[in-house]
């Protein structure tokens, strides 16, 4: 178990350290991971996506990946029909 433990540590410690060396970018992350719930609750399931994917990019450090982003004119559904 504990050598398990040190490997999982050590995957996941360039994630934090990205996130604490550059403040901005943590604010931002968990804007976007705010932004996804939003979404979530409203059934705009792709648009969620998008946010937890550019997020994921800024847990990551790979800030093109995060700057990289589709509309919401492309990615929303509509919920309701009006007639």
């Amino acid at each position: 178990m504990d050598n398990k433990r040190k490997r999982y540590q050590k995957q996941n410690n360039y994630e934090a350290e990205f996130l604490i060396k550059n403040p901005e970018y943590h604010l931002i992350y968990l804007e976007l991971l705010k932004e996804a719930r939003t979404w979530h609750g409203s059934g705009q399931y792709w648009l969620e996506n998008e946010c937890n994917r550019r997020a994921e990019c800024l847990s990551r450090g790979a800030v093109d990946g995060y700057k990289m982003k589709k509309h919401s004119e492309e990615l929303f559904f509509p919920t309701k029909k009006f007639m």
